[in-house]
């Protein structure tokens, strides 16, 4: 059975920056979720109290794979659209 109810990593990759290109798109990608799981990762116990909801998700993200990390899904946009996407406004 396939467990349809795991969390999912979005990065949103900017496409309206001129030295943008696809390797470069690539790497964005790549640093972005190494900074989120290194970010995760380091969450000192002050903080994680706060967090302690985003940090089991991310537990459960990382664990969902034998390679230690879970499903990431890029989305292209714009630096407006971006922002709509992240706040809803």
């Amino acid at each position: 059975m396939i467990d349809n109810d795991y969390p999912v990593l979005y990065v949103i990759v900017r496409t309206d920056m001129a030295s943008m290109n696809t390797g470069k798109a690539m790497a964005h990608s790549a640093h972005a979720a190494n900074a989120f799981a290194f970010r995760m990762n380091s969450l000192s116990k002050s903080k994680l109290d706060s967090h302690e909801k985003y940090y089991d998700l991310f537990k459960k993200w990382e664990q969902s794979t034998n390679q230690g990390f879970g499903t990431q899904i890029n989305l292209k946009a714009n630096w407006t659209d971006a922002l709509y996407i992240q706040t809803g406004k």
